[in-house]
């Protein structure tokens, strides 16, 4: 867990979250206009921060085999998971007169249990920005996204037993696939789907194939500090506290310019180019900040500076899993409880914010610190599924 202890990366997690957290709250004016792109964040930050680990464990000399990979990632990330997904079910089922009783919420349950939300979405024709019905499961898009990265990671380290040069395949392999998404992106993204023909917004930001390019960015920075470890002093003596403090200024300055700006989607000259270039700057940006926290001393780098801003990113981004988890249902329920206008923002912050915490304290942090051998996650986990799909078909009866 040595990367939960770079304020750097918790706190790209913190701003990030945030981003998201403010882009979807109903406030009086919107601040963030461009907020969703703080997923974009998400995915170059989890690139860097597995691919940490699996090096790590590899200078370690620990075994590192697909199935142990795949079940860290459900260790630590389903247990928070189940809770949600549980408790979303039971307020729908439990509370009838509620406006969400369609089938069409029934099946993204399902697939949101089973990490395909991005492709029910894309073959419902369900948009992210103008959605054809109040759906508490949209958010888990993302989470799926990352689900078939991890897949794709495990048949990475399947086909790696069967190379010698695993460093130098692993390079190629990845640049090579860094390459082709942000091409495919880049070409038909924007625009429709060689494989899949929808429009672009469903395509480019739901498909696994147009996202890859972020998450492997963050490999690739992962990467180049592995390779250039040998080397760190030398760099370091190469670029004096200013120079990083430009650096670093520079780079949350990208950020925050692209959270702000938002596009209009009316062609490719106007919003189809600039909905790239803001997503390319914003990645770009985040990856430079994860590149220099990994040669910086800490004592001395200003992200790492006893700051109450970085701080409160820092503690935010210790609970982002938490936070993105509950956000969105309790945007969606609070209405149907709530029902004065008047500062319904904060009453859905305040029950945000406490709920994360219950869940970071009482599920999340605790199976982190838990020690549980590789057949009790994976019990763990089927007993889960079975529970949610078990009541999402009894559900789907019912109605």
């Amino acid at each position: 867990m040595a990367e939960s202890k770079r304020i750097d990366i918790q706190a790209l997690r913190g701003l990030a979250i945030f981003s998201v957290l403010v882009n979807h709250l109903p406030l009086p004016r919107q601040i963030l206009e461009s907020g969703f792109r703080g997923v974009d964040m998400f995915f170059v930050i989890s690139g860097f921060v597995i691919t940490n680990s699996l090096i790590r464990q590899s200078s370690n000399r620990q075994k590192i085999s697909p199935i142990n990979f795949l079940l860290q990632r459900v260790r630590r990330l389903y247990p928070a998971f189940f809770i949600v997904m549980i408790a979303n079910l039971i307020i729908l089922i439990s509370t009838e007169w509620m406006p969400y009783m369609e089938r069409g919420v029934i099946k993204s349950a399902m697939a949101g249990t089973w990490y395909f939300q991005n492709f029910w979405m894309i073959n419902q024709r369900f948009s992210y920005f103008e959605p054809s019905f109040t759906n508490p499961f949209t958010h888990m898009w993302s989470l799926s996204v990352e689900e078939q990265f991890y897949l794709l990671v495990s048949i990475g380290l399947v086909a790696l037993r069967f190379v010698k040069r695993k460093k130098f395949f692993t390079v190629i392999a990845t640049s090579f696939l860094f390459a082709l998404s942000a091409l495919a992106s880049l070409k038909w993204g924007e625009t429709v789907s060689p494989v899949i023909k929808f429009s672009g917004e469903l395509s480019a930001f739901l498909l696994p194939q147009y996202r890859a390019w972020q998450i492997l960015l963050g490999v690739i920075v992962a990467t180049a500090v592995a390779c250039l470890q040998p080397i760190k002093s030398k760099l370091v003596a190469l670029t004096p506290p200013w120079m990083r403090s430009i650096l670093y200024i520079s780079a949350i300055s990208a950020i925050a310019i692209s959270l702000k700006i938002t596009e209009p989607h009316a062609g490719y000259n106007s919003g189809e180019f600039r909905v790239r270039i803001f997503a390319l700057i914003i990645c770009i940006a985040t990856a430079l900040i994860l590149f220099l926290g990994s040669f910086s001393d800490e004592s001395k780098s200003p992200i790492t500076a006893t700051n109450p801003i970085l701080r409160t990113a820092s503690f935010l981004g210790d609970r982002s899993y938490s936070l993105y988890l509950v956000h969105w249902p309790i945007i969606i329920f609070t209405p149907e409880f709530y029902m004065h206008e008047n500062f319904l923002w904060v009453f859905e912050l305040a029950a945000i914010i406490v709920c994360t915490e219950v869940i970071y304290r009482s599920v999340e942090w605790i199976w982190i610190r838990r020690s549980l051998k590789n057949r009790n996650v994976f019990t763990w986990f089927l007993v889960g599924q079975i529970i949610l799909t078990s009541v999402i078909v009894i559900w789907q009866y019912d109605f």
